[in-house]
Order: structure tokens, then C-alpha cells, then sequence
């Protein structure tokens, strides 16, 4: 599974995000928040763990072994990609809004 790989499931109007790239986790209720500004991976923790387990499962499911290690999605130490929005993700996604959003 190549570092670059991104797991993403919806539940209602939660979305939950895991970049295999660092190993990182995001979480957003699309409703309130439709343009995916607001983190809420710190806020509600027991969503992040139910949509994490339902990504691991939908994995293991279907066969992608390679996106599933040891119980938990794979992970990858961060490495700088070319090409994706200059070369990483943000730390938070607002960084990408204009100032005047």
C-alpha cells in the first residue's frame, strides 16, 4: 500500500479520514460543516474509534490485507509528496481558505 493511500467512511453526517501517510486521522460532520474546515478528531473520540473499526473491517472484507496491519489501519512515517497540494496536507484544512473566507 503506497504511502499516499487515504481511507475515507461515511456514517450519517460524519465523514472520517485516515491518511496512511503519517498515520493521520481526521473527523468532520459534514453537515454543520460542509467545506471540511473543522477538525473533530479531539472533540468526539468514540466516533473517530467506531469509523476507524468500520474502515478496518471494510478492509479486511474485501480482501486490501495491505491496508489493514496489526488491528489498525496502516501507517506510514509522513514523507513530503510531490504533486498534493504543494507537497503535503495541511495541518488543519481552513489553511487552504483564503483569508477573506
Amino acid at each position: 500500500m503506497p504511502p499516499s493511500l487515504t481511507v475515507m467512511v461515511r456514517e450519517g453526517d460524519w465523514k472520517y479520514v485516515h491518511l496512511a501517510n503519517g498515520g493521520r486521522e481526521q473527523l468532520f460532520d459534514v453537515a454543520a460543516d460542509p467545506d471540511e474546515t473543522e477538525q473533530l478528531v479531539d472533540e468526539f473520540p468514540e466516533v473517530v474509534e467506531r469509523l476507524h473499526d468500520a474502515a478496518v473491517e471494510h478492509c479486511r472484507q474485501r480482501g486490501y490485507d495491505e491496508a489493514v496491519a496489526n488491528g489498525s489501519l496502516a501507517s506510514y512515517p509522513f514523507r513530503r509528496l510531490d504533486g498534493v497540494r504543494g507537497g503535503d496536507y495541511p495541518a488543519r484544512p481552513s489553511d487552504l481558505l483564503p483569508d477573506d473566507a
